[in-house]
């Protein structure tokens, strides 16, 4: 590789030693750049090929792309050999960059200061290989006239004290260079950083809790751990402010009364030096964040971990479905309780032949729409409201509730409307949804009965019985109803009023043949379901007596 030891101005001697290039003022200096065919493009400098180049802190140059051969080569620099196609990207600080490379006018220049670099390498931003490995070499002759002693030395040197600063190459390795770590000059990576900062800050809780009244932790409850990057910190907010602190926030608030400061100097671990009290108000939070800093290096964290404080969802059994009161809600929260403000859960329940089912929650969490009971095709709307059996949404009171923790806020009550529910099925669910769930019924028999509510409840009184509410989705087209094979019987379809008639809104097809067959719509039924929900029921029968082998029947559009 050539090398361009330096061109331009002699800092020593001023001395110049220039070779076509020229001066602009006494601190920037031009260097003519061409690009020649050698193994490939090559950049040139005053016509010697990618040579390494000697750069002085201080001085500013300018690479001149005027020349037409650097068309389509514009010139940048990097930390990185071979720049942006080596896995790195341009150096820009005090990088300049004028026109189009190949015209004139055209240049990249560079001031150099004592942040340059000291190895920056030359590279093309479209094209790989034009720079080599070649590097600009800063040269820093700012602290030579601190140096005193004789011109010519020899012998080994430790560890080198200049101006009170220590220099120590100790475990020096290639590739790398001395840097100060706010201490002393010590070997690491060009782009090392010795900025102190916070590596992590937790404590010993974390997730949602109960949320009461008073006192959360004592003093000394909570412990907290610290971590840094080029620590040990020495203050909060400089050095002059003496120790790290520690402020606590309430839902993202900060609570003058959770400071804690000063802590030791040195901060890595401590407890709370007063009492936490609970937030005062269900839902929020409280979190705590460190304040340290090293010298003029300042940097706060929040601890990784959260408290959240919640009221319970509660359920269980009561003797009543009506007029609930504080001892009624502290009797569903002894035997089922979570701390969440999810009102869509899964009650496991064995509710007594004379109870009632019962669940609560505080007013500001979102309402149930509706409870079901059971699951797959026997899931079923549960009546939740005493004075409606036909309607969805559940009926609640509002009651003033102390929980456990001594927090007082109003909760909403629900009860069954009948008893016993549990003999469907223990387990229940609550949601948001308003798509009711109830059975659709059908079969045959070879009876022309009177098709009254017993009769759709009861299978041992047709031939054939099916009840499934997986059909209830509020889609009724294109459903399909399996019947079977029979000899002269009458085919039976009931469900819900709410989808409408046939005729007007569908019509009943064997899905074999695609054909209709004849129905006689018979008088509507009042349906308790199981688990108390009452609903109207169209019921239709086979016009005649059929004999039909795999029958299925297509509910198809009009």
């Amino acid at each position: 590789m050539a090398n361009l030891k330096y061109i331009g101005k002699n800092i020593l001697n001023h001395e110049l030693e220039v070779k076509s290039g020229n001066i602009i003022g006494d601190h920037t200096e031009v260097i003519r750049v061409t690009v020649v065919s050698d193994g490939g493009n090559k950049y040139a400098f005053e016509g010697s090929t990618t040579p390494d180049f000697t750069i002085d802190e201080g001085k500013t140059y300018r690479f001149d792309q005027s020349d037409s051969t650097n068309e389509t080569h514009p010139l940048r620099f990097s930390i990185v050999e071979n720049g942006t196609w080596g896995g790195g990207s341009a150096y820009t600080t005090g990088v300049t960059t004028h026109g189009t490379a190949g015209f004139k006018g055209a240049y990249t220049e560079i001031n150099v200061t004592k942040v340059t670099p000291n190895h920056l390498y030359y590279y093309c931003v479209n094209h790989s290989g034009m720079g080599n490995d070649a590097v600009l070499l800063k040269n820093d002759f700012s602290n030579l006239h601190k140096v005193s002693g004789s011109s010519e030395s020899t012998g080994s040197f430790g560890l080198v004290e200049i101006g009170g600063t220590d220099i120590n190459p100790t475990g020096v390795a290639r590739d790398q260079v001395l840097k100060f770590n706010g201490t002393k000059f010590v070997p690491a990576a060009f782009d090392a950083t010795f900025v102190f900062t916070i590596a992590d800050f937790d404590m010993n809780d974390n997730g949602t809790e109960l949320i009461g009244s008073g006192s959360w932790k004592n003093a000394g409850a909570l412990t907290f751990t610290a971590a840094y990057n080029n620590g040990p910190p020495d203050g909060f907010n400089g050095s002059s402010e003496g120790a790290p602190k520690i402020q606590g926030y309430v839902n993202n608030s900060i609570s003058s009364s959770y400071d804690m400061f000063p802590l030791s100097s040195s901060f890595t671990t401590g407890t709370n030096p007063m009492a936490i009290t609970y937030p005062l108000t269900s839902g929020h939070t409280i979190k705590f964040r460190l304040f340290a800093s090293a010298g003029s290096d300042t940097d706060n964290d929040y601890t990784d971990q959260t408290m959240t404080f919640r009221n319970q969802f509660v359920y269980g059994e009561l003797s009543k479905n009506n007029g609930f009161n504080q001892a009624d809600i502290r009797t569903l929260a002894a035997a089922n309780s979570v701390t969440t403000t999810d009102t869509t859960r899964t009650l496991s329940v064995s509710v007594g032949g004379s109870n009632y089912l019962c669940f609560a929650h505080r007013t500001g969490d979102t309402n149930v729409a509706q409870v079901r009971a059971g699951s797959g095709a026997n899931l079923l709307t549960v009546a939740m409201d005493r004075t409606d059996q036909t309607a969805l949404t559940p009926l609640k009171e509002t009651v003033s509730y102390l929980n456990t923790l001594g927090f007082t806020e109003n909760f909403y009550v629900y009860a069954s409307a009948i008893a016993n529910v549990d003999a469907h099925s223990t387990t229940f669910t609550t949601v948001t949804s308003t798509q009711k769930k109830n059975y659709f019924i059908w079969g045959y028999d070879a009876q022309a009965d009177t098709y009254n509510e017993s009769f759709l409840e009861t299978s041992g009184d047709w031939d054939s019985y099916n009840a499934n509410s997986t059909y209830d989705d509020g889609n009724i087209i294109n459903q399909t109803l399996s019947v079977g094979s029979f000899t002269s019987k009458y085919v039976i379809i009931a469900f819900p009023d709410r989808y409408g008639d046939n005729e007007s809104e569908f019509q009943f097809k064997d899905n074999g043949t695609g054909l209709p067959f004849d129905v006689t719509k018979q008088s509507d039924v009042t349906v308790t379901n199981p688990v108390g929900f009452r609903e109207t029921y169209h019921v239709w029968r086979s016009t005649n007596l059929l004999t039909m082998s795999n029958l299925t029947v297509l509910i198809a559009s009009v």
